[in-house]
Parts: structure tokens; sequence; C-alpha cells
């Protein structure tokens, strides 16, 4: 049986973070979809993922780099994996197509506002107002791809408010 994690939620809530440790816990793969789409970005010269998105257009950018991300969910899904943050919502499709919903566990990890946009200062380096508008901008794309209705679809949600050991005990108990 196929057994994969999709993590999914707004920018800076912790998303990589939790599934890294989700993963280490469970000894499974991650596959770290920013990750995939950073590295295509960046083989046409972007440096940042949002003027990738702005400059090809949402729908665009994401139907791209779609076949990437499946090829990796592809390469570990016989033996499980954790899928780091999904905000394509065709791309969450084909996934539940393929492997049947019943055998994917969707966690959307969230966190208040104030506290992803004080996180994506600090790893940033930025001031509050430029991370503000990061996350806004970030925010976008996700939402362009249909990560509300992930989110609807969602198994459990959970709030990164608490330790992060906290955080993948209760994923854990709930996938």
């Amino acid at each position: 049986m196929t057994r994969l994690i999709i993590t999914t939620g707004l920018s800076a809530a912790g998303k990589s973070t939790v599934s890294k440790m989700v993963a280490d816990e469970l000894s499974l793969p991650l596959v770290h979809t920013t990750k995939i789409m950073r590295k295509y970005a960046g083989s046409l010269g972007y440096t940042r993922l949002t003027p990738f998105f702005t400059d090809s257009g949402y729908r665009k950018a994401y139907a791209i780099v779609r076949p990437l991300i499946l090829k990796e969910v592809k390469k570990r899904a016989e033996v499980g994996a954790v899928v780091d943050g999904v905000h394509d919502y065709r791309l969450y499709k084909e996934i539940c197509d393929k492997y049947g919903r019943e055998n994917i566990r969707v966690v959307t990890i969230g966190a208040a506002r104030k506290y992803r946009v004080r996180r994506h200062a600090e790893r940033r380096g930025l001031r509050i107002k430029e991370a503000d508008e990061g996350v806004t901008s970030r925010d976008k794309i996700a939402i362009a791809g249909g990560t509300k209705k992930i989110i609807d679809d969602s198994d459990f949600k959970i709030k990164n408010e608490k330790s992060l050991k906290w955080c993948i005990r209760e994923i854990i108990k709930h996938v």
C-alpha cells in the first residue's frame, strides 16, 4: 500500500521544517516541491520563485513544474514519502488519482500571520514590512495554485504555535 503524506498551507507556516522532521521520524523520503520549483526557476536565471511565477503566469508556471514534481513523487511513492508544500490543486488531484486518496494523508500546517511574517523576516534577514510584502506575494502564488481547495480536503489541520516536537507528535498520531 502506498503511503503518502502531503503537507500544505500558506507561506512561512513551517511546512518544510515540520515535513522534514516527520519524514525523519517515520523514515520516509521527503519530496520538497519548493526545491524542485526553485531548481527549475534557477535554470531560467531566476533567483526567487515569486518573479518566476508572476512573469510566467501562475497557471503556466505550475503546469511547467508539475511533471517534475510528479516524477519525484513517483520515484518514492512505492516506499511512501512526505510531499512537502503542495500548493497546486491539479498536482494534488493527479497524485490522488494515481495513488488513491485513501492512501494519502493531507496535513495543513498553519500559523498566525504575525508568526509567519516574523519567521519570514528572520529567515531572509528582512525588515517586518518587507517580510509582510513577501508573505503576501508568496500567499498569492499558493492561493492561485489552489491551496485553499487542498486545505478544504485536508485530513488534519495543525497550527504551528507550540513546540515543533508537539507538532510532529500530533501529525504522526493522525497519519
